[in-house]
């Protein structure tokens, strides 16, 4: 079925899909048990001049990257199914780790190695590798433009130093959206939805934990998606600088009929050690939509975003872009162009911007 016909809060939240194009898939076996095969091509191309260099990079898009999928379900009866999934990343060349440095490398990395029991009537429990019950709160976002950009703005050039120099802070030091304990081996229960919302909760390997409140709606005809998310304290940054403690990040988004959406985020981790400052950030993104063409939606966006204390107290990070993703229905293809920059400032330091252009597409199977 078309994406655009899952439920809100499906659209705003899955980590599977990020545009509006349809996901053919082939599917083995009959409607009681059936093993279905799909996935994904995800390539994005920038140029990024950080002051010192102005060089061209090429690779798989992080925001979401090239993966193939092998799920199975079985209807054991019409309250209760088995299932499970595989789906693995293809990453050459991740935009957010190439760098000045290290422009190449590569690698096949198990993102879902997962079983799951799914009732009507009390929910689904998953365990084994997968998404966290905080995976991607902080990304609620139907502008349709979230394969060009999104909160974690440093999944396209995270890896870039500032002024081309290894010695100081990359992108992804100072900017960070937040999603929680991302993928890991655990125990996941999501409850029934209740009016459009769910609550999810994993116990994690290595005695961490997450909860989570998810909450998507279609009121007439304007979508509505809100997610929050709390978490057993993680690490962020490193070394002296390392701040350590509970996350909390949320995000919004709304689209109106008209096509006109409004994207939001925001997080904190509650530093614990004496001295050190929160590391937090807001992002907001503002959008259209629009069916010119015959063969899929096209979608603009602009968006700004402040992120604090991530690198070492006092730093503020700024980031601002634009986004247009055209989709072709027929193709099973979206294609996307970009811009962005990122600006630093540092207590005693002095760094140039980061101006990035970027191209890319992603083919669905």
């Amino acid at each position: 079925l078309p994406y655009a016909n899952a439920s809100v809060l499906t659209q705003a939240i899955s980590p599977e899909d990020v545009t509006t194009i349809p996901r053919h898939q082939l599917i083995l076996g009959s409607k009681k048990a059936h093993t279905s095969l799909s996935g994904q091509i995800s390539v994005v191309g920038f140029q990024a001049d950080d002051g010192k260099f102005n060089r061209t990079y090429i690779g798989t898009n992080s925001i979401s990257n090239s993966r193939f999928n092998i799920n199975s379900e079985l209807l054991f009866s019409p309250a209760l199914t088995l299932g499970s999934r595989i789906q693995l990343g293809l990453k050459t060349n991740p935009s957010e780790s190439i760098s000045q440095t290290q422009p190449n490398s590569s690698s096949i990395q198990i993102r879902r190695a997962e079983a799951y029991l799914k009732t009507k009537r009390w929910g689904t429990l998953t365990f084994g590798q997968g998404e966290t019950a905080s995976d991607n709160t902080a990304y609620a976002d139907l502008s349709d433009t979230e394969i060009a950009g999104r909160a974690s703005v440093e999944d396209i050039g995270g890896g870039l130093y500032f002024n081309g120099v290894s010695s100081n802070p990359q992108v992804r030091d100072a900017f960070n959206g937040l999603d929680g304990f991302s993928r890991k081996v655990r125990l996941r229960y999501d409850s029934p939805k209740f009016h459009g919302a769910l609550v999810s909760a994993s116990l994690i390997a290595g005695s961490h934990s997450d909860i989570a409140l998810k909450w998507g709606k279609q009121l007439g005809k304007t979508k509505v998606a809100v997610e929050l998310a709390y978490t057993s304290p993680k690490n962020i940054s490193s070394g002296s600088n390392r701040a350590r403690g509970n996350e909390t990040n949320g995000s919004l988004s709304i689209v109106l009929p008209a096509g006109l959406s409004l994207t939001s985020a925001a997080g904190q981790v509650r530093a614990n050690s004496a001295g050190r400052k929160n590391p937090y950030y807001y992002y907001i993104k503002p959008g259209y939509e629009f069916h010119y063409f015959k063969m899929g939606l096209t979608a603009l966006s602009l968006d700004y975003g402040q992120y604090y204390n991530f690198n070492q107290n006092k730093d503020k990070g700024t980031t601002h872009g634009a986004q247009v993703v055209q989709d072709f229905n027929p193709l099973d293809l979206a294609v996307y162009m970009g811009y962005r920059e990122f600006a630093l400032s540092s207590p005693g330091r002095r760094f140039s911007d980061i101006h990035l252009f970027l191209m890319g597409a992603m083919y669905q199977f």
